[in-house]
């Protein structure tokens, strides 16, 4: 990301010079979403997302070192199948607003890390055309899986369905939604 767009680099450079990713080491940190794959949209934040054993341990982390963030919060929910144990904090640094989210799954096996590999894929595969619509359908108020799968024409839950393209190979994304 530092030799990415102006956003990546202001993200980046936020990365390095608050420690960010050093300080949530413990927690196996990842950065994920919008910033990294340049689908990002002025007020889009910089999602970080980790792997919790201990919601108390993160919990007295996370407040300890971004606390005095601007903005500050923390929430928690406890596992309600078939939604896990997560816990969501949020803050601003240098006005990036700033999203981490935690849950018990290792990063590379949760919702969102997956959601931004296929998406990155996507992009890879059928080009500017994508980005281009997709960062317009965002800019008209959807989210960021809701706008992958109105463009590709998906049925069902996007973010499900995203999930379920995630296992296809490359020249099976190609042969499925080429054309839509």
């Amino acid at each position: 990301m530092s030799r990415g767009t102006e956003v990546q680099r202001n993200a980046s450079r936020i990365i390095r010079s608050y420690g960010l990713l050093e300080k949530l080491k413990p927690f196996r940190p990842a950065v994920v979403g919008t910033i990294p794959i340049a689908i990002d949209i002025p007020g889009s934040d910089l999602d970080i997302a980790c792997e919790v054993e201990d919601f108390a341990y993160f919990e007295q982390t996370v407040r300890e070192v971004f606390g005095h963030h601007e903005m500050f919060g923390y929430s928690y929910r406890s596992a309600e199948p078939p939604r896990a144990e997560r816990a969501v904090v949020r803050f601003c640094c240098d006005g990036l607003p700033i999203e981490i989210y935690g849950e018990q799954t290792p990063v590379e096996r949760q919702n969102g890390f997956i959601h931004m590999v296929v998406e990155a894929r996507l992009l890879q595969l059928f080009g500017d055309p994508v980005r281009i619509a997709v960062l317009a359908k965002k800019r008209a108020g959807l989210k960021t899986e809701p706008a992958f799968a109105d463009y590709f024409g998906l049925e069902g839950d996007p973010y499900q369905a995203l999930l379920e393209l995630a296992k296809e190979p490359d020249e099976r994304l190609i042969q499925m939604l080429a054309g839509r």
